[in-house]
């Protein structure tokens, strides 16, 4: 759309003529003012922009490189569509999802630990991971929890370890809460020899020995 332009005045023109004109450019300008868009700007130059509000706005921004976004909804695709990683200040949750049943998040704050917290749901299993001051680190799970070493898996502590056993197996076998404690209470070395026969036994159903 070409800018309004003052021109068009024949020489020594009348009232009439200048109250046309006039009236003329106006109706430019305001059809102008209407129609700003795209069609009408090619590219808007300037070192500062302060405005109220830019909404409805479209568009491949390029690369920013600087500056401060607060309050967004930031996502790699649109809903329904997966693999897909999504920020929103809304619900304070970074998520990454291989599809509508799995999914990873960062919780800003979790309800159910009041702290940072990772979340991991597949289906109707849900495992919430956090550290706090009085428990340490937390693992909370809706399953059961399966731990593979390609060469064995070692656990280190800093301090004396207490460890809560319940329900506890190994491979699968026997579980731990079952061992008597103490194990033997022999008097003779036979009675002695049966007790040690049977904690192998157990132990290979621990498969702890061969």
């Amino acid at each position: 759309m070409p800018t309004p332009i003052f021109t068009g005045l024949k020489p020594k023109p009348t009232f009439e003529d200048v109250c046309r004109k006039i009236n003329e450019l106006a109706d430019e300008l305001t059809n102008l003012m209407v129609n700003l868009d795209d069609a009408n700007f090619d590219k808007i130059t300037a070192n500062v922009m302060d405005v109220q509000e830019l909404s409805a706005i479209t568009a491949n921004l390029g690369e920013v490189t600087a500056g401060v976004i607060t309050g967004l909804l930031i996502r790699t695709a649109v809903d329904g569509i997966y693999p897909r990683i999504q920020f929103s200040s809304t619900t304070r949750v970074l998520e990454a999802a291989a599809n509508v049943l799995s999914s990873i998040s960062l919780l800003a704050s979790s309800s159910e630990t009041g702290t940072t917290a990772f979340s991991y749901k597949h289906g109707s299993s849900a495992t919430v991971q956090y550290q706090n001051e009085i428990d340490g680190h937390n693992l909370l799970t809706s399953r059961k929890i399966n731990i593979q070493g390609g060469n064995g898996v070692n656990i280190y502590t800093g301090s004396s370890a207490t460890v809560n056993i319940s329900n506890l197996q190994v491979n699968g076998g026997t579980q731990f809460d079952t061992l008597p404690a103490p194990f033997s209470s022999a008097t003779t070395v036979s009675q002695l020899v049966t007790d040690f026969n049977n904690l192998v036994s157990m132990l290979r159903s621990l498969n702890i020995l061969a």
